[in-house]
């Protein structure tokens, strides 16, 4: 009678259990504003190495790496949202249970503006108050006037020189010419005086 092969002959038999699930420490800070994770956990007897996994905020399941080498892993690169992560230890007989899981919030502040609109230079001696405004504003108007006035007493000369003759007239010429530096001047002052007034409304109003 023949006999028949036993079905367990040349088996391996493996005597030894996978080790304990890792316990995840707290994240922190949270919520983070670097977009880079450290993960933490507590060392598991009889383990080889770990896994981490990361959960993104629509719910996929992310293998992130192995680690054979220590306690701890760091995330980095990751964008403003919520996230989890978990681990698990393993060993020759398999891996354990996931451990809990730890969440987490990244939210990276924004960049301040790196060209930010120039603002002219401000005498500090200046008194920046909305009296200082005020009078800026009817310094410039009187300027206005003189300006104006000026050119009617320019006409007022010249016509003067143009009724009693020549010498006269030429009389007048040269004190149409003072007049005309004089309100030369007077006009860049003005501008002077208005282009002030308008950069110190703009630092109030911004």
């Amino acid at each position: 009678m023949p006999i028949e092969p036993d079905p367990d002959e040349g088996k391996i038999v493996v005597d030894g259990d996978p080790p304990a699930a890792p316990i995840l420490n707290t994240i922190s800070p949270d919520p983070d504003t670097d977009g880079s994770i450290y993960l933490q956990w507590g060392s598991v007897s009889g383990a080889n190495g770990y896994q981490a996994f990361m959960i993104n905020n629509i719910g996929e399941v992310i293998f992130l790496s192995t680690i054979t080498s220590g306690t701890s892993y760091t995330k980095d690169g990751l964008l403003d949202g919520s996230y989890q992560f978990k681990v698990r230890a393993y060993n020759a007989y398999g891996s354990s249970t996931f451990s809990n899981i730890r969440s987490v919030t990244v939210s990276i502040p924004a960049d301040p503006d790196p060209d930010p609109d120039p603002v002219d230079p401000i005498d500090p001696s200046i008194d920046l108050n909305p009296t200082s405004l005020s009078v800026m504003g009817e310094i410039a108007e009187a300027f206005d006037e003189i300006s104006l006035a000026f050119f009617a007493l320019r006409d007022s000369f010249t016509s003067f020189g143009m009724t009693l003759g020549v010498e006269t007239q030429q009389i007048g010429v040269k004190l149409e010419s003072s007049v005309n530096s004089i309100k030369d001047k007077v006009e860049n002052l003005t501008i002077k005086f208005k282009t002030m007034g308008t950069n110190l409304a703009n630092i109030f109003s911004s």
